[in-house]
């Protein structure tokens, strides 16, 4: 029977093409050349029968795929926002990467006929920006919602075409949608068959035409991408819209006086951003999100729980891809039990109660005075181009002094940081309450910014020693100090609820400020400006008597590790490697899309939703990894919830080919498999064979690549740690960076002794 593609839509974005097209025929014959990403299915609550004449019931009789087998190990769960599961990878002979399912609607639509279908084709669309999570991805679906859904084909069409075509047009990261329409005999359509083809080619003219013509949106965007240039008035331009739920009509009326009260000329949304439950697409909530220079969302329980804040919020971010800005600018209000992982990222204004003393209502003004200093700063630098805005983000990483600190402990860094500013007003401080801008990939911004600080002054308390965040940007900084990387680190003890200092904080110096006045700290920051004015080493601030390339000591500590995990003896461990082969080669073939990356192959990587409930997340850490945007975000999402899963090791790190210097704190992870240690090498010489060909099984077919035989046996070692910790479920030994603390102090210490 086949599957023949009969007509499609071109959408051209600032992200490139993109295309929509209408296939008939079976479903379950989509060539394995064609291979997409995610195929779409759609069931009632709990209910996977496959019921013949249904796409569940094809995709079992004709693929072997069981949709209830795949409910049975759902790998993202996305049901209780989203009305949505995703499934593990599915074997690499399908044509399809993963299945995703769509159900609950009978629990949620609307009690109106003519808002129903709106409403549940509005969900696939919404689902779609935490499945995807910002990457470009291809789709194939069958008319949802039609069938046993009870709707009629083409209605369903028009929803499923109209709102792609707006979604990509916003900025949804969808490369191709495959909508397919089932028939035994695509040579020969039906009269009703036709009429769809009809309906298709009419919206495909006027989608044409909207292209050619281009509409309003294009020029904002472009003047806001292109030359930063405010929208006159004309425009219709917000400096804010407040995008709330209308249990939170006070936070958001609070917000407006909030932001009016410092500047009385800002022009401020905060009307209710009405849904049209008739339509698929939200195009006057588009509209005036993308009109608007930020995009305030109150992030509360209520608002977590309602569908329509939930669209909100993704159309914000589709206008932050559109336009590379930071537009969208959530403001956490009251604690959500479950944020969504996709949201957990971006960062936010904290404008929670917390501590004795914080009001809500001063909460909400320290917020809005952020953001009023933020739309300042806006206005005052202009780039020309896309590119000199990309530099001027660069620019703005390399700091002259990052301040570290507890949020539990704020009023001397606080005080330090206006002694910097007074001892020489061009400074360039990272102090997270003013760098930290909502909307940005917050872990990523403060690892860069101590890569690159020419002087970290951690301020240290028992918070501070408790703070995994805060121990990480203490030994991404040490790591720089002992290697002698430029860099000038100052510890300086901050409160007097200190009663002994780990020992792991005790290699270098410590400045003891707890009892220290206002004179003390203007001293101090007077010191550091003429450090960084001379670069003269002052005698107060201690410095190593010789690098220590941090390196070689995390090689000799994953030296030991082996030897306590496995046999100290090489010559035993040459003899177990061998008699191992056959198995270690099975699981290298297990592990092949990760074995590929290593060998630029290519490869897809993990997606941010098997980061978050995957048992074990194996990532490989090179120069090409780390250079890509992709990866480094899947890799930050891996190491929050290793973070926050501190009983049991969730991360598992490789790290291969990674010879740039920059940046640092990718050196000091705590990679259980380093595949250019020392110890492979000279293991690899006791092999027969030095390298030898393997055959494995690529997401996009077979192929055969050479291993040498340190790769091999460095490989097979960490093939056998994964699958012990599969199958013991072993405690983790460390939950990030702060883990490698004690590594690198150690290994000073004893240097210095």
């Amino acid at each position: 029977m086949g599957l023949v593609l009969k007509d499609s839509i071109h959408l051209t974005t600032l992200h490139g093409e993109s295309e929509v097209q209408l296939l008939f025929g079976d479903i379950t014959q989509l060539s394995p050349a064609e291979k997409v990403d995610f195929i779409f299915v759609s069931a009632f609550p709990g209910d996977y029968s496959a019921v013949p004449g249904t796409l569940i019931g094809a995709l079992a009789t004709k693929l072997g795929l069981s949709v209830r087998n795949l409910a049975k190990n759902k790998d993202v769960d996305l049901r209780v926002n989203f009305n949505c599961w995703v499934s593990g990878y599915l074997p690499d002979n399908m044509p399809f990467n993963r299945l995703v399912c769509f159900e609950s609607w009978a629990n949620w639509v609307k009690d109106e006929e003519d808002e129903k279908l709106p409403a549940q084709i509005s969900s696939i669309f919404r689902a779609m920006m935490p499945i995807f999570n910002d990457k470009e991805m291809t789709v194939i679906t069958p008319l949802l919602a039609a069938g046993n859904q009870g709707h009629a084909e083409d209605l369903a069409l028009r929803s499923i075409v109209t709102a792609s075509c707006n979604w990509i047009r916003a900025g949804l990261p969808l490369k191709c949608l495959k909508i397919v329409v089932y028939t035994n005999n695509p040579a020969s359509l039906s009269p009703a068959q036709n009429d769809l083809l009809e309906i298709f080619s009419k919206l495909q003219k006027k989608w044409k035409d909207i292209e050619q013509t281009k509409s309003n949106y294009y020029f904002i965007v472009y003047r806001f991408k292109f030359f930063h240039k405010n929208p006159s008035q004309e425009e219709k331009k917000y400096d804010v819209c407040i995008s709330f739920c209308k249990e939170d009509n006070t936070l958001a009326e609070q917000i407006r006086k909030g932001l009016q009260k410092f500047d009385s000329s800002i022009v401020v949304y905060s009307e209710d951003l009405v849904h049209d439950y008739g339509q698929v697409w939200q195009e006057e909530i588009f509209d005036i999100m993308i009109h608007s220079r930020r995009v305030v969302a109150v992030l509360t329980p209520d608002y977590i729980a309602q569908s329509e804040c939930l669209e909100q919020y993704n159309i914000a971010l589709c206008c932050n891809r559109l336009t590379s800005r930071d537009i969208l600018t959530p403001f956490y209000m009251k604690t959500v039990d479950m944020l969504p992982s996709y949201m957990t990222l971006v960062q936010y204004t904290e404008c929670r109660v917390r501590h004795d003393g914080e009001t809500a209502e001063g909460k909400i003004i320290t917020a809005c005075s952020l953001l009023i200093k933020h739309l300042d700063a806006d206005m005052q630098t202009e780039p020309t181009s896309k590119t000199s805005h990309h530099n001027q983000d660069e620019m703005n990483s390399n700091y002259d002094v990052f301040i570290s600190y507890a949020h539990k402990n704020p009023e001397l860094p606080h005080h330090l940081h206006r002694a910097l500013q007074d001892a020489d007003p061009d400074m360039k401080i990272f102090f997270d309450t003013s760098e930290l801008r909502a909307g940005k990939i917050w872990q990523e911004a403060l690892y860069e910014a101590v890569d690159q600080a020419k002087c970290v002054i951690a301020m240290l308390s028992s918070a501070y020693f408790n703070s995994t965040v805060c121990q990480e940007e203490y030994n991404i900084a040490l790591a720089r100090f002992l290697s002698q990387d430029g860099i000038i680190l100052i510890p300086v003890l901050a409160e007097e609820d200190v009663e002994e200092i780990p020992a792991s904080f005790s290699v270098v110096p410590i400045l003891d400020m707890r009892s220290s006045r206002r004179a003390d700290q203007i001293t101090l920051a007077r010191i550091i400006d003429k450090w960084l004015c001379y670069k003269k080493p002052d005698l107060r601030f201690s410095r190593p008597s010789h690098p220590l390339p941090f390196q070689n000591v995390l090689e000799a500590w994953r030296m030991k590790d082996f030897n306590n995990r496995f046999i100290f003896n090489e010559v035993k461990m040459h003899k177990t490697v061998l008699s191992m082969q056959p198995f270690c080669l099975n699981c290298l073939h297990l592990m092949s899309h990760v074995t590929s990356f290593l060998l630029k192959q290519t490869s897809k990587m993990p997606k941010i939703q098997a980061v978050d409930s995957a048992d074990i997340v194996v990532t490989f850490v090179s120069d090409d990894y780390m250079a890509s945007v992709q990866h480094r975000h899947e890799l930050h999402t891996a190491l929050c919830r290793q973070r926050m899963t501190k009983d049991r090791r969730v991360l598992y790190l490789i790290q291969a080919n990674h010879t740039k210097h920059l940046p640092t704190y990718a050196h000091i992870l705590p990679h259980s498999i380093n595949i250019g240690d020392n110890i492979w090498m000279r293991m690899s010489k006791k092999m027969p064979e030095a390298s030898e060909k393997i055959l494995v099984d690529l997401f996009e077919g077979r192929s055969t690549f050479s291993c040498k035989g340190h790769e091999k046996l460095a490989l097979s070692t960490a093939a056998l740690d994964i699958m012990e910790k599969l199958s013991e479920g072993s405690k983790a030994t460390g939950s990030g960076m702060a883990h490698q603390h004690c590594k690198l102090t150690a290994a000073e210490a004893s240097c210095r002794g």
